[in-house]
């Protein structure tokens, strides 16, 4: 490879990076990419935690792919989306890193456009990262399959509800959104009665926030079927081609696992308040401890230097040596005998 760049690869399916970093541009303020030498990938959570968008797009896919320098990088996904939002189905498209100082690395994105025999290039600054070790769920049952017309079905639920609520078993899953009093509509894949399943049971029953499965219906174009797991400690996962380059995977929380989280992080806080609270008050009793011993000591030491009878060959020493105290004064004098003064 040429030492002008690090990284370079072109494909004819620049569309696919269009509807990708849509999608990306939804979840995601900044993301985090890794490349390298089996292709381009992103693992990453949004902000809050709701969900995660997993990429891989692999390098025997690309007609041209070359990367000998690995690298993870942090891109602003806005900006991404507007340099990616003008490309049309039949673009081509090379995406090049170039040997700069890691203080001014870019990404370079170059468009061939088919219709007007041209390229257009523009360049989007890049910062150098590292890689995260991020977990991903893994305890789900068997997929329920949909194909790519069925899940479009699903693209304007959100102009329902917020609320899209998921009922499932074995081959067979239920869409519902509620519009109160105006309407409500759901969509249906399997048969609930089938002969194989018709003795289970409803298994799964979640609400999920609409926008996060609507979003995904532009990349279920880019896919022949989606497949849908569920879980009722995970929520669902959603897994996509990503066009002929790779797959894309979504995992999003229901509405009863973030209500449960935020719970637990609720009574997290409490947690460090209280004890915080505790610190605090055993702080303010011990300094009123040492506060009140204090007086006592130097009131005992007063009572000791007021009531000690010295002897004409003694001198005044340290506290420490200043003899008996009150109490043992009165018993070796006797009630009635009385205390010479200093003289």
């Amino acid at each position: 490879m040429s030492e002008e760049f690090i990284f370079k690869a072109k494909t004819r399916e620049a569309f696919v990076l269009k509807i990708l970093g849509e999608l990306i541009n939804f979840v995601l303020k900044f993301a985090s990419f890794k490349i390298n030498e089996k292709g381009i990938f992103l693992l990453q959570p949004c902000d809050k935690n709701h969900q995660m968008i997993e990429i891989s797009l692999f390098k025997e896919y690309f007609p041209y792919y070359r990367c000998d320098v690995p690298i993870s990088f942090e891109v602003n996904c806005a900006h991404l989306h507007k340099m990616l939002k003008a490309i049309k189905k039949k673009d081509g498209i090379t995406l090049f890193i170039n040997n700069d100082n890691d203080d001014d690395l870019k990404l370079g994105i170059c468009v061939e456009q088919s219709d007007e025999n041209n390229k257009v290039v523009t360049y989007i600054p890049i910062n150098k990262t590292r890689s995260e070790d991020i977990k991903v769920p893994t305890d789900y049952d068997s997929p329920i399959i949909m194909t790519n017309k069925e899940f479009q079905k699903l693209k304007n639920l959100h102009t329902i509800s917020e609320d899209l609520v998921v009922t499932s078993k074995p081959e067979f899953i239920k869409f519902f959104c509620d519009g109160g009093s105006i309407y409500s509509r759901e969509l249906v894949i399997g048969n609930e009665n089938d002969e194989d399943n018709k003795h289970i049971n409803i298994t799964y029953r979640q609400t999920f926030y609409t926008p996060y499965i609507t979003r995904l219906t532009k990349c279920a174009m880019q896919s022949g079927v989606v497949q849908i797991f569920v879980d009722e400690n995970n929520g669902m996962k959603i897994k996509m081609k990503a066009g002929g380059l790779g797959e894309v995977i979504v995992y999003i929380k229901s509405k009863e696992i973030i209500e449960d989280e935020d719970e637990d992080q609720n009574l997290v806080i409490i947690g460090k308040e209280t004890s915080t609270l505790s610190l605090n008050e055993s702080s303010q009793r011990k300094e009123i401890t040492v506060e009140t011993d204090f007086d006592e000591y130097n009131n005992s030491s007063s009572r000791k230097v007021m009531n000690r009878d010295y002897s004409d060959d003694e001198s005044e020493e340290s506290d420490s040596e200043l003899g008996p105290g009150p109490e043992e004064i009165k018993k070796s004098t006797g009630p009635n005998k009385k205390i010479k003064n200093r003289k």
